[in-house]
């Protein structure tokens, strides 16, 4: 009996070995889920705003909002590092450097140049500004000079290089490499760099610029090579390279050509009437809607679209149309008429309007705009959205209205600037009544909206307040001046 006892004694001992470890691991692994989550969930971005002369910010590590500075009238300001500080210009022209941690911090304000109206941050460690036509860096411990004769600059959006202007030159420089500036051009400035069509930001991986004809790819160490001498316009899709060029053929007359360049230069189509970009997504491609003359009748043009894979494609004839664009993955057109009605269109596989897919959405149009997956619909005294392939009104109490649509994280914010109609967020197709009298409001980060209401006790300044995710509005602050 007592070996017996023994060896179950020893089994329960084991069992219990076993569940505690068993306990053990699943606490590991609750503790690292639940840490991955808090690092990997959205932390939102402080709220940043000006009170009469203040510049205050509200975040989530203090209760109250608090002051950065005393001294301020709306100049420029741009959080970095986080969230954690704040750049920006105070009242008297001086670019300003705040922890915004918490109140504490942000007493201990320091000053980093004076005489600044704008500046650009490229990263956390520095800041580019121009004083006296004198372009400095400035890495938080002081300045330092780059260049004399500077007008313009510009940051491409990953902070690796920025761009320069002179009178004369555009210069570059690589960001946090310590090397000398780098002449790229003559006669050429900062606006002759080419954008993205989407954000109209320059990409470090696609830099190119064009003037005076010459249309020209910017490498790595920012020396040039000329991919045409004759380009009236250039552009990017993606990452394809697009120019329309324009080559005399007699004393009066010239051939424009549409132009691709990669491994090897090819012409697509020539007798480009015009271009417009388009931000938009077509087929998973930004696109271009270029017209020609009509090979039906002189009047009229036709409606084309070219892709980022250089598809040219006929789209319609624009008899009477006053707007053209697609939805965000292009399988449908929208038509604004000029009598105002506004029209939806499938597209075939070579982009054709299906004509018997003719779909009537709106009337009485004045504009209409995409705005990611949704469009605005604005007529006289009226406003909705076409969203999940249906019309919902808004506003149409007989008001003038001044809507402000924005489409983020899947929601769409709609508020009336002229604050006589209720702000609404719209989500999976549901419209929800946030609040009355939004005058706007600021997309502060993924899962917070921060928006003003005029203060019912002076009708002159606003009262702040803020939603995060689905939680209920809630009052930061009264008697504002306005939303940074």
């Amino acid at each position: 009996m007592t070996e017996r006892r023994e060896r179950m004694l020893k089994k329960r001992q084991r069992t219990k070995k076993i569940v505690l470890l068993i306990l053990l691991l699943a606490v590991c692994v609750i503790s690292v889920f639940f840490a991955c989550k808090s690092i990997l969930s959205d932390k939102p971005l402080p709220i940043v705003y000006q009170k009469n002369n203040a510049l205050m910010v509200q975040n989530n590590r203090e209760k109250n909002p608090f002051i950065v500075s005393n001294s301020y009238n709306g100049g420029m300001n741009v959080l970095i590092e986080d969230g954690k500080a704040l750049l920006f210009v105070d009242a008297n022209g001086a670019l300003c450097y705040s922890k915004i941690k918490n109140a504490e911090n942000a007493a201990n304000t320091k000053i980093l140049a004076d005489g600044i109206q704008q500046f650009v941050a490229p990263d956390d460690k520095c800041v580019y500004y121009i004083r006296d036509e004198i372009l400095y860096e400035n890495n938080f411990k002081g300045e330092k000079e780059i260049a004399k004769g500077v007008t313009d600059y510009v940051a491409t959006k990953d902070g690796r290089f920025l761009f320069f202007n002179t009178a004369t030159d555009l210069f570059g420089l690589c960001i946090g490499k310590n090397e000398p500036t780098v002449r790229i051009a003559e006669n050429v400035n900062v606006y002759n760099l080419l954008r993205d069509a989407n954000d109209w930001s320059i990409d470090s991986e696609n830099m190119y610029y064009i003037a005076a004809g010459k249309f020209a790819h910017l490498n790595e160490d920012l020396t040039e090579t000329v991919l045409s001498k004759n380009a009236a316009i250039g552009f990017l899709l993606n990452d394809s390279v697009f120019a329309i060029t324009r080559t005399q053929i007699g004393e009066e007359e010239y051939i424009s050509a549409l132009m691709m360049y990669g491994e090897e230069t090819k012409q697509i189509t020539t007798d480009i009437v015009g271009s417009e970009a388009v931000s938009q997504q077509y087929t998973d491609k930004t696109y271009m809607l270029f017209t020609k003359a009509s090979e039906n009748t002189q009047e009229a043009e036709s409606y084309y679209t070219l892709d980022a894979e250089g598809n040219f494609r006929y789209l319609c004839e624009n008899d009477n149309y006053q707007n053209l664009f697609a939805n965000a993955d292009g399988s449908k057109v929208y038509l604004q008429t000029e009598n105002g009605v506004l029209l939806e269109y499938s597209l075939t596989k070579n982009a054709a309007l299906k004509t018997d897919s003719e779909k009537r959405i709106a009337v009485n149009v004045q504009s209409a705009y995409p705005v990611k997956d949704h469009i605005g619909v604005s007529g006289e005294n009226q406003f909705g959205i076409y969203h999940n392939d249906r019309y919902e009104e808004i506003y149409n109490d007989g008001e003038p209205h001044y809507p402000k649509l924005l489409v983020e994280n899947n929601k769409a914010y709609i508020c009336d600037q002229a604050g006589t109609a209720p702000f609404y967020i719209c989500h999976d197709g549901k419209l929800s009544e946030i609040d009355n009298g939004v005058i706007t409001y600021s997309i502060v980060s993924d899962k917070r909206v921060a928006y003003l209401k005029t203060n019912e006790s002076n009708g002159v300044t606003y009262d702040l307040y803020k939603v995060d995710g689905n939680k209920k509005p809630v009052l930061i602050d009264t008697d504002i001046t306005s939303l940074l």
